[in-house]
């Protein structure tokens, strides 16, 4: 697995445990979790969460991974396989405003996942649907 693509799900993860937990340290989040600053920072470095975390707090991960527009995954998720964008990302690549993305998500034409804040993620698949949707 590409290392910057490793190094966003851990910082995602990490993310959603810190907003969980209403922190936005590390040495908060290391005192909630248990653990000391210097764990939280190897898991940074190596790009892995300990499996026991992932496992204690999978309902609070699955929580704040869920479709924007909908309230259950794609079927087959897997987000170890998947590859997602941001919206300016995407307006880079169609060379359209990412406001327009925005809306075309508040609208339920194109799915995304929220991690909060206005933080969209789009799965290259549900691109590729919209895409393919709005082709003439």
């Amino acid at each position: 697995m590409d290392d910057i693509v490793k190094r966003g799900k851990t910082k995602r993860i990490l993310d959603i445990l810190a907003d969980y937990f209403s922190v936005y340290t590390d040495e908060e989040l290391a005192e909630k979790l248990g653990y000391t600053r210097t764990s939280i920072t190897k898991w940074r470095f190596y790009n892995q969460v300990p499996k026991k975390i992932l496992v204690e707090y999978r309902d609070i991960l699955n929580k704040n991974l869920l479709v924007v527009n909908d309230d259950k995954p794609d079927v087959g998720y897997n987000i170890k396989e998947a590859v997602y964008y941001t919206p300016l990302e995407i307006a880079e690549r169609l060379k359209i405003p990412a406001l327009d993305l925005i809306s075309f998500i508040h609208d339920g034409m194109l799915k995304a996942y929220n991690f909060g804040d206005g933080n969209y993620r789009i799965s290259e698949d549900q691109l590729k649907k919209f895409l393919v949707e709005r082709e003439e």
